[in-house]
C-alpha cells in the first residue's frame, strides 16, 4: 500500500500506508497516572476448585444482533499489560483455548513498534498479565510471537479463571458490507470492554507489520471504531466467531487520528499463528524472492505483452529461490503511467501451484500458505510462449539483504 501512512494501535508509532497513514493499535503509556491502579494476583493463591471453561456456541446465522455478541462473547476478551522497552504497554487479546492459550498483536509484546527495529533486533518485553472481564488478573508467559503476521500467544494457568475460548471463523467467507462487531481496549484498562460495530469495508489489502520486509496479505478493512489500545482484539462476524484480530488504523498525517478505517488480521493466519506457536515456537514462511507488477488491458497493450493478466516480474532477489529456478525481470526498464519504473520484458507469472494470479496479493497469499522446501510448479509466459518452471521454495528472511 502507498500513499500515507498507517500506525500500530498498541504504540503509538507510525509506519507506511494509505489515506495519511496507519498505526498500530495499542497505547504505550509514558507513566500509569494519578489513580490508576493494577490488580495483582498472589502466586499459590488458594481455590476452592478448578474453573472450567464454557463451550461457546454460534449465534444464530442470518441476523447481526451486536448487543447478543457483546453478551456472550465479551467475557472471552481481555487486556494485556506488560512492560516493552522499559515502558507500559495496554493491548487487548482473547482466549484463544481452553488450555489457557491467549492471542494479542506481537507489537503489544515486543519492541518491534520502536524507531530503527528490524527483525533480529526484536525483544519480547516483561511482566505480562491478562485481565479477565470479571475483574481477576492473572499473570501470563510469553508462548512466542510472530512477526509476519503480527500474532502473538500467552499462556495463563486456565485452574485460577473460568475461561471462555473464542471460536474462529473464516475470513474467506466475508464479503463487502457485512456486519462486524470489535471488542477490547481502547486507550488501555481505563475503557476495556468496548464494543463498537461497522461494517466489512474492504477484503484482500496488505498491511506492513513492524520490524519485517514482508506485508501481511488478506487483510480485512473495516469502518468499525477501532482506536490505541484495541490491538490484538478480535473482530467478529455476526455468528460471534473471530474473522479477524485488530492490529492496525489509517491515521490522519497530521496529528496520528484515526480515519474511520481500520484493518484486522486475517483468521486464518491467526489461527496458523497461534497452532505453530504452541507445538514449536515459531512460524515458517516459504519465500519466492520476487517483485512483480500486476499486468492490465493497458500494460500489456502498451508493451505488446502476450497476455493482458497475470504478474510481471520486476525484480528478483539475488541469490533467492526464484533466481536460482531461472526466472527473471529481464533488462529493459520503462516507465507505465504514474506507477514509476517496470520491465516489460520480464517474465510475465500466469499461475502458481495451479492457481491463477492477477495480483501481488494473489502470489503473496498463496506463497504463505505453502512450506518451505515444497518444490511448486510456476506457470508464465516468455518470449511470448508459455512455460512451465519448478521452484524450491525458501525460508522467508526477516528482512531482505540482512
Amino acid at each position: 500500500m502507498s500513499g500515507g501512512r498507517f500506525g500500530l494501535i498498541a504504540a503509538v508509532v507510525v509506519a507506511g500506508g494509505i489515506g495519511g497513514g496507519v498505526a498500530l493499535l495499542g497505547e504505550r503509556a509514558i507513566d500509569d497516572g494519578p489513580g490508576r491502579t493494577v490488580t495483582a494476583v498472589v502466586p499459590g493463591a488458594a481455590v476452592d476448585e478448578s474453573p472450567t471453561a464454557t463451550v461457546v456456541a454460534d449465534l444464530p446465522s442470518g441476523v447481526f444482533d451486536a448487543r447478543r455478541i457483546y453478551r456472550e462473547r465479551a467475557v472471552g476478551v481481555v487486556t494485556i499489560s506488560a512492560v516493552v522497552a522499559g515502558s507500559p504497554v495496554d493491548g487487548s487479546g482473547f482466549v484463544a483455548s481452553a488450555d489457557g492459550h491467549v492471542i494479542t498483536n506481537a507489537h503489544v509484546v515486543t519492541n518491534s513498534p520502536e524507531p530503527g527495529i528490524r527483525g533480529d533486533d526484536v525483544r519480547a518485553g516483561r511482566d505480562f498479565y491478562v485481565h479477565f472481564q470479571d475483574g481477576n488478573s492473572l499473570p501470563a508467559t510469553l508462548v512466542g510471537f510472530d512477526l509476519f503476521s503480527d500474532i502473538a500467544v500467552l499462556k495463563v494457568d486456565p485452574s485460577r479463571e473460568p475461561l471462555s475460548p473464542l471460536t474462529f471463523g473464516r475470513s474467506t467467507t466475508l464479503h463487502v458490507g457485512d456486519p462486524l462487531a470489535v471488542i477490547g481496549s481502547p486507550f488501555g484498562r481505563e475503557q476495556e470492554q468496548s464494543l463498537s460495530v461497522g461494517v466489512v469495508s474492504a477484503l484482500g489489502r496488505e498491511i506492513e507489520p513492524p520490524a519485517v520486509d514482508f506485508a501481511t496479505p488478506g487483510v480485512i478493512q473495516t469502518d468499525a471504531p477501532i482506536n490505541h489500545g484495541n490491538s490484538g482484539g478480535p473482530v467478529l462476524d455476526a455468528s460471534g466467531r473471530v474473522v479477524g484480530v485488530a492490529a492496525q488504523i489509517a491515521v490522519d498525517g497530521s496529528s496520528d487520528a484515526g480515519s474511520g478505517v481500520g484493518f484486522a488480521v486475517p483468521a486464518e493466519a491467526a489461527e496458523r499463528a497461534l497452532r505453530e506457536l504452541v507445538a514449536r515456537g515459531t512460524v515458517p514462511y516459504a519465500w519466492l524472492g520476487v517483485a512483480t507488477y500486476p499486468v492490465s488491458r493497458e500494460l500489456a497493450r502498451q508493451f505488446d505483452l502476450p497476455v493482458d493478466g497475470g504478474l510481471l516480474v520486476n525484480a528478483i532477489t539475488a541469490g533467492g529461490p526464484s533466481e536460482r529456478a531461472g526466472l527473471t525481470a529481464g533488462r529493459r526498464t520503462s516507465d507505465f503511467q504514474d506507477d514509476g519504473l517496470i520491465h516489460p520484458d520480464g517474465d510475465i507469472i500466469v499461475s502458481f501451484d495451479g492457481a491463477t494470479v492477477r495480483q501481488p496479493s494473489d502470489l503473496s497469499a498463496a506463497v504463505a500458505l505453502a512450506e518451505p522446501g515444497d518444490v511448486v510448479p510456476i506457470e508464465i509466459m516468455r518470449d511470448g510462449r508459455r512455460r512451465l518452471v519448478e521452484v524450491r521454495l525458501g525460508t522467508r528472511p526477516r528482512n531482505i539483504g540482512r
